[in-house]
């Protein structure tokens, strides 16, 4: 939002809208994609499917942040006027 001239509040809100929404759909869909296949049949199964979703929403979320981090230096870096 700080990027733009005019309306910082709307463009700061828009971005995070738009950024919840789609790191929800990558997220979701990797999750239906390696998880869920229809044959959670025995607790078992259900256990080992949710331990490995931990995993895989652990390794997501690293992603995520390590993306956020290098955008927000890049940012400050190059977009950031101190003068």
């Amino acid at each position: 939002g700080q990027l733009s001239n005019r309306h910082r509040s709307l463009c700061a809100v828009t971005a995070f809208v738009v950024i919840m929404i789609v790191t929800g759909i990558i997220g979701s869909n990797i999750t239906t994609e390696l998880f869920f296949d229809g044959s959670m049949t025995t607790a078992l199964a259900a256990y080992n499917q949710i331990y490995g979703l931990l995993w895989v929403t652990l390794a997501e979320t690293a992603a995520l942040a390590a993306a956020f981090f290098f955008a927000t230096t890049f940012l400050l870096r190059r977009k950031l006027n101190l003068e």
